[in-house]
């Protein structure tokens, strides 16, 4: 359980720092808005040729 511990407070750590740089650059975060735009759109387009 300590090493769980260990391993998710880094995970946090990360993801703060991210955050931070996600936020203090507005071209990143728009970047990053189109890339979960485009994951969507090609999620969708193999959804819709899926066979069935």
């Amino acid at each position: 359980m300590g090493i769980t511990l260990v391993i998710f407070a880094a995970y946090g750590a990360g993801a703060a720092r991210v955050r931070d740089v996600v936020r203090a650059r507005p071209a990143v975060n728009r970047l990053l808005g189109r890339g979960f735009a485009l994951t969507f759109v090609v999620l969708a387009m193999l959804l819709a040729i899926a066979p069935r």
